[in-house]
């Protein structure tokens, strides 16, 4: 009697997207880079929408290679008052027969907008109850989403900047919940009865020095038992301009103490909250008594003035120490798709002590890397170009390395880690 093999999908993302600023849904674009963290496995997968009337979206994915898969910006949240918050439908489910690696990206059709964002989705088992909000706000509009994972999740947020943002509030399965307004929510505590998933940044805004109408960047947070001590600082990219780090603590009564080293100078300081370093362009290394969370916020310079900043700004969480184990990952470069101004699309690597770009090979191929940097340590920064497209990194040598991604033009850029 004859059978037939099933596969068996193992739901492995829950996540939401929020909106970009002035650009209505119809007129964007959401795209997923889905791929296999495995050197010679593949896996077919679906993409699922629990709470909207959406088709599910099936996929393939071939060893070494990832696939970009355009979703319905009907997922996107609605276009409610972006200083109420409410409930949305807006969650996305992806589930697949072997593990995967996902990253998401939204931009604007309209050229004339000119706004984008790209970062790396985590997956479930990178997820947590307790958070705390890392976020920047000059003159935009802060967002905070949060996705429950099971049913009756008991959701507390904690602003003690606007209390007109402190909630109580009950979530079912695949519910968002979407909060926000004009002002910082840096501090923002989420506590959750059970695992949450938390995007956090801005839909639109640009840093103090520039005058254009803004980039939205958003990141998913880290929970705080995925918090580091040690963390390297290097600029995201080839021309930055104007930078911000923001170090984030637990509580005001767990004081971290935090030595910020920037070349020869050392300072040290006791973290009560938040503390705001403002950079440009220079290699920093931070230690902390404590688990910190470590934000960078910054703007590339133009591509046809490096004396001007563009007017695009990006949010990157930077990974811990501990959490730099890349030796083979498949990632995205997104294309930015502005016909009337270049882009530059390139990978930075931070190579501990010992390491070597002879042991790096981009798609397979060995490559030139300009050094960025070095650390008293004998760590070191490497830049090389990329393509826009599905792109491998391997680590052929047996030390730690992290890597972080950049898209830059006068008007759009994103920056995000592979780890």
């Amino acid at each position: 009697m004859g059978g037939s093999c099933r596969a068996i999908f193992k739901k492995q993302f829950v996540f939401s997207f929020l909106r970009i600023n002035v650009c209505p849904k119809p007129d964007t674009i959401v795209q997923l880079f889905i791929a296999t963290v495995a050197e010679n496995v593949g896996a077919e997968g679906v993409i699922s929408f629990p709470l909207q009337n959406i088709s599910t979206i099936s996929f393939t994915l071939n060893p070494g290679v990832g696939e970009f898969i355009n979703l319905s910006p009907l997922i996107l949240p609605g276009d409610s008052d972006d200083t109420a918050s409410r409930r949305e439908n807006s969650s996305v489910v992806v589930a697949a027969t072997d593990v995967v690696l996902v990253y998401g990206h939204i931009r604007c059709i309209d050229t004339g907008i000119k706004r984008s964002t790209t970062f790396k989705i985590r997956g479930i088992n990178e997820l947590g109850k307790d958070y705390r909000v890392v976020t920047f706000r000059n003159k935009g509009y802060a967002q905070i989403a949060v996705v429950a994972l099971e049913d009756d999740t008991l959701i507390q947020v904690i602003n003690k900047v606007n209390s007109s943002r402190n909630a109580n509030i009950t979530l079912q399965m695949y519910e968002t919940y979407v909060t926000g307004g004009k002002f910082d929510m840096t501090g923002t505590y989420i506590k959750a009865s059970t695992t949450v998933f938390v995007l956090t940044g801005n839909k639109g805004d640009r840093n103090p020095n520039s005058h254009g109408g803004g980039d939205p960047f958003y990141e998913c947070l880290i929970p705080f038992s995925n918090w580091g001590t040690h963390y390297y600082i290097f600029p995201p990219f080839k021309m930055t301009g104007w930078t911000a780090i923001k170090i984030m603590s637990w509580e005001n009564k767990n004081v971290s103490v935090v030595e910020w080293r920037n070349g020869n100078q050392l300072s040290s300081s006791a973290l009560e909250s938040s503390t705001i370093f403002e950079s440009y362009g220079d290699l920093g290394k931070i230690e902390s008594s404590k688990p910190i969370l470590v934000a960078q916020f910054a703007t590339p310079k133009r591509l046809t003035n490096e004396n001007q900043d563009a007017n695009a700004l990006s949010m990157l969480l930077v990974p811990a120490i501990p959490q730099f184990t890349l030796n083979y990952v498949v990632f995205p470069v997104f294309n930015l798709n502005l016909v009337d101004h270049a882009a530059e699309y390139y990978i930075k690597v931070f190579l501990s002590a010992g390491g070597h770009t002879n042991d790096l090979y981009i798609n397979k191929e060995t490559t030139t890397w300009q050094v960025v940097g070095t650390y008293s340590d004998g760590s070191a920064i490497f830049r090389t170009n990329l393509s826009h497209g599905s792109n491998l990194l391997e680590n052929r040598g047996r030390y730690n390395t992290t890597a972080v991604v950049s898209a830059v033009q006068n008007v759009r850029c994103y920056t995000f880690a592979l780890s």
